[in-house]
């Protein structure tokens, strides 16, 4: 279960109290440079706030009530949207399952396509990813929604080789590295990766 922030709505409003005054097409250069991460920070927790309002709209069977089949059903009604049955299951993961990943998203040190990726490694392990959660969580801190989705790709080959298919298992045996030693003691390293392991060693 993820802590409760008694006053998320007052984190949001002090944030937004800390951006420069006046429209930003007034803010000079070093206003810019600071509202702008201030800003996307800003819709990660209000994407937050939304998960957390979703979810406790949807524990207390407010859809039902109000004669919709699902809470999705009722959020895409009222919002337009075209994922609202996608965002309810997200809003519930976050409530149950992970924990860090909400932290972060409500610390607005990650973006909504973090959790994406993150929610797609939890499908695959199940409850057994509780047991590396803070890990990808932690990766996911310092690197893109790019660089996180090879390293969650890595993780799913290292330990779930099934859920990949016929193809990409049969190149696995295509992996090579050589490393050797020259006579001036220079390392020389040559091989060849797969893509999710190339992009990780990158990254």
């Amino acid at each position: 279960m993820t802590a409760v922030v008694e006053e998320p709505v007052g984190e949001l409003l002090a944030g937004l109290a800390q951006l420069p005054s006046g429209h930003p097409s007034t803010w000079d250069l070093e206003e810019l440079r600071t509202g702008i991460p201030t800003l996307f920070a800003l819709s990660n927790q209000l994407a937050s706030l939304q998960y957390e309002a979703l979810a406790s709209y949807d524990t207390r069977g407010g859809a039902q009530i109000d004669g919709h089949r699902t809470t999705g059903d009722w959020l895409q009604k009222r919002t337009r949207i075209s994922d609202g049955g996608a965002r309810v299951h997200t809003a519930r993961d976050l409530r149950d399952h992970l924990p860090a990943t909400a932290q972060a998203l409500h610390a607005g040190t990650i973006t909504n396509e973090h959790v994406r990726v993150i929610r797609r490694a939890f499908r695959v392990f199940g409850e057994k990813f509780s047991l590396i959660e803070e890990r990808v969580v932690d990766f996911a801190l310092t690197h893109t929604v790019k660089q996180l989705r090879a390293y969650v790709d890595l993780i799913i080959q290292q330990y779930q080789p099934q859920d990949h298919d016929d193809e990409a298992e049969m190149r696995r045996d295509d992996r090579k590295v050589f490393l050797s030693q020259s006579l001036d003691g220079w390392w020389v390293l040559d091989g060849m990766l797969d893509p999710a392991t190339g992009a990780t060693v990158q990254a």
